[in-house]
């Protein structure tokens, strides 16, 4: 909005996805329907980003959303990038920003991936429900369920052990 202010642009309407992910396809959000079909209707020529990777975290993504607008002769421009779709420099540094979106993307999902199997490779808990038989002690380990199963007058753990053992003996 403060950009639009301060280059005296209109604002013909507002296209927020709060919590999806920008991996899905613009024409898969309810905002990016919407911002297509208003496109389509010709309400306006640009669109405005705050970013380019808030446009998608995949390059096929924001290729497919790029193609999509300027095929209804709408460019993007972002509000903190010097880029501006309608012309030849401002494709390619597009194109260029669409790329380190996409390696910004992996490399955060590579650093989760390693630091999450670092955590469980020492037996840690890394989140999610908790696997029936176990409980997770202050240290955030793995130790085995004291908890009662009245109506087998075993503990968790000892549940699942011999569930285990039986399967083990084709039972």
């Amino acid at each position: 909005r403060r950009h639009c202010d301060l280059y005296d642009v209109e604002i013909a309407g507002e296209y927020i996805d709060d919590g999806v992910s920008g991996t899905v396809a613009l024409d898969r959000r309810e905002a990016g329907q919407r911002l297509l079909t208003d496109a389509e209707a010709g309400r306006f020529g640009a669109v405005l980003v705050y970013r380019v990777d808030r446009l998608g975290r995949t390059l096929t993504s924001i290729l497919a959303a790029h193609d999509a607008l300027t095929g209804l002769n709408v460019s993007i421009r972002s509000a903190t990038e010097p880029i501006d779709t309608s012309t030849p420099i401002g494709r390619f540094i597009f194109q260029l920003l669409a790329s380190l979106a996409e390696l910004d993307r992996s490399s955060i999902a590579d650093r989760m991936s390693t630091g999450r199997d670092r955590i469980a490779g020492i037996g840690r808990y890394t989140g999610g429900p908790i696997p029936l038989g176990y409980d997770v002690d202050e240290d955030g380990l793995f130790i085995p369920s004291a908890r009662m199963v009245p109506q087998l007058g075993m503990t968790e753990a000892e549940m699942v052990t011999d569930i285990f053992g039986r399967i083990a003996r084709g039972e």
